[in-house]
């Protein structure tokens, strides 16, 4: 995503202004930072360290769109279905992500990225949202999305019966 900002940025003219909220003190953040520092788009990539609770309720309910795991490449997958995408789109934000195991017809809320290192094509995502999301999408309807196929419930269900 950060190649992909830097990709965006690097344009002579952009749609909007882009910020990248990264929540977290994983191992790779040191490698993030300078990545970002090096592609000089510090102002655009925020990193925030970790968050619980109020903090973290605070930074989805300014998010327009949240990202998901994409380097699942990285550790051999094609596809998964992860914890992350799902606490996004319960929370009614719509994602970027690569393959997920359990969407079946692709829903218009998730925008699917390719599982390699390729840089991620932001001016895309942009177009995506405003034409397809923001106007269109409810944040009732991703949380419905979740609730009716991605619940443990519903999950379970299918194993028990």
């Amino acid at each position: 995503m950060i190649y992909g900002l830097a990709r965006y940025y690097g344009r002579d003219e952009v749609s909007c202004d882009v910020k990248f909220t990264i929540v977290g003190n994983g191992e790779v953040l040191g490698v993030w930072k300078n990545l970002a520092r090096t592609l000089d788009i510090e102002s655009q990539v925020l990193f925030v360290g970790s968050k619980f609770g109020s903090e973290l309720d605070e930074i989805f309910e300014d998010s327009h769109i949240a990202v998901s795991s994409l380097g699942l490449h990285k550790i051999g997958l094609a596809s998964a279905s992860t914890l992350k995408s799902r606490e996004y789109l319960a929370r009614g934000l719509p994602i970027v992500c690569v393959d997920d195991i359990d969407f079946g017809d692709w829903p218009r809320f998730a925008f699917k990225c390719q599982n390699n290192t390729s840089a991620i094509d932001v001016e895309s995502i942009v177009n995506w949202y405003t034409y397809e999301i923001a106007k269109q999408v409810l944040p009732e309807q991703i949380r419905n999305f979740a609730i009716e196929n991605l619940d443990i419930r519903v999950k379970a269900s299918k194993i028990i019966d």
